[in-house]
């Protein structure tokens, strides 16, 4: 109950609306946990904390889907969720930046013993 009053005052909060729902799972009322849970998609917010708590709201769904037999998607839909994972995926797999230089040679990343001493790193920058 303090859950909720609070979560009526300060809508966009999420661990106050993460906690509301873990205390409905804890007292046996599933249906308005996961009704809690599935509120973090309507509220968009950059707060870390509310990332966090949506994130773990995600993860929670995925379990009770498993243990109450939730419907599961419609299989376009996870068709097409799969090939944007795939997307995604082969684009992060790409480098990022190509070597300049040819195969097998390489070049002094750090500095090397001059003929100038220990003046030499100040003599180069």
């Amino acid at each position: 109950k303090t859950f909720q009053e609070l979560l009526a005052r300060y809508p966009h909060r999420g661990i106050l609306r993460y906690k509301l729902a873990v205390a409905r799972l804890a007292s046996g009322q599933r249906d308005a946990a996961i009704a809690t849970f599935q509120s973090f998609h309507d509220i968009v917010s950059d707060d870390a904390n509310h990332f966090l708590c949506k994130t773990r709201a995600q993860e929670i769904l995925i379990r009770l889907k498993g243990v109450a037999g939730m419907e599961q998607e419609t299989e376009p839909e996870q068709e097409t969720q799969a090939h944007e994972d795939a997307i995604r995926l082969t684009a992060a797999a790409q480098p990022l930046l190509t070597p300049l230089l040819p195969a097998g040679s390489s070049a002094h990343l750090h500095a090397t013993p001059s003929t100038y001493g220990w003046k030499a790193s100040k003599l180069k920058h």
